[in-house]
């Protein structure tokens, strides 16, 4: 089983290399810089979701139920010593809520680490100094882009090195969707917002310090991007 982890791990770091080489020809990015931003990565960026909960600020949920309430004069100020027990209750429930499946529907089963691709799409800004390349074929269908597929390797590599065991290092069309959803919300008015009120900034430092409130306000901006759509639907059918 040794011997197959390492060749799984040799694999991925080829596909990483080869992703590499192609943001050079493209984006005159230089490799070796990208590959030492990109693999040389904070352990808690590998935790689970559930570990990171345990560690996270309860002052991050305080403030996220300001967000979500639309009281943007109190994200700043907002603390959860202040929060009465119905209050604190609903934030619990908001984090539940983002924390679960429902934040991308299209990934199940594969549970994707949100804050580990925020931190590489970060990192890729930094390096390009310019926001994430990303595009679609013009009749839809499979994300593309030097770019998009060196996170997406870097993903497979960092779960490789990490979790040995966990039979994580196969490509998965599933994760491409769901990291595609992420650059795509990430590039989104709503997000933007709610990230500027918050007072984050859209920086790998950013995402370890508060990665695991930056998740949470992708999938926030995800669900008011979805009820705007709605909305949209609902006015057009009414004509």
């Amino acid at each position: 089983m040794h011997e197959e982890w390492l060749h799984d791990l040799a694999s991925t770091e080829r596909v990483l290399r080869r992703a590499l080489d192609k943001c050079k020809e493209q984006y005159g990015v230089a490799t070796d810089e990208a590959w030492d931003r990109l693999t040389k990565i904070p352990s808690a960026l590998l935790l689970p979701d559930a570990k990171a909960n345990e560690v996270l600020d309860l002052n991050a949920r305080a403030a996220l139920l300001r967000v979500s309430k639309i009281q943007w004069q109190e994200v700043e100020t907002a603390h959860w010593k202040q929060l009465g027990k119905l209050e604190r209750r609903s934030a619990n429930k908001l984090a539940a809520f983002f924390d679960s499946e429902r934040q991308f529907p299209r990934q199940r089963p594969y549970k994707i680490n949100v804050r580990l691709a925020l931190y590489f799409i970060f990192v890729f800004e930094e390096l390009l100094g310019q926001r994430f390349p990303f595009s679609r074929p013009p009749s839809g269908g499979t994300p593309r882009g030097p770019a998009f597929e060196a996170v997406l390797a870097a993903m497979d590599f960092a779960h490789a090195r990490s979790e040995p065991w966990a039979n994580q290092t196969k490509p998965s069309k599933l994760k491409g969707a769901g990291v595609a959803s992420i650059v795509e919300i990430r590039r989104s008015k709503p997000f933007d917002k709610l990230l500027r009120q918050q007072g984050f900034r859209r920086t790998p430092l950013d995402v370890l310090e508060y990665g695991y409130s930056i998740a949470l306000t992708v999938a926030l901006a995800r669900k008011q991007i979805v009820a705007a759509r709605k909305k949209r639907s609902k006015k057009s059918g009414t004509y």
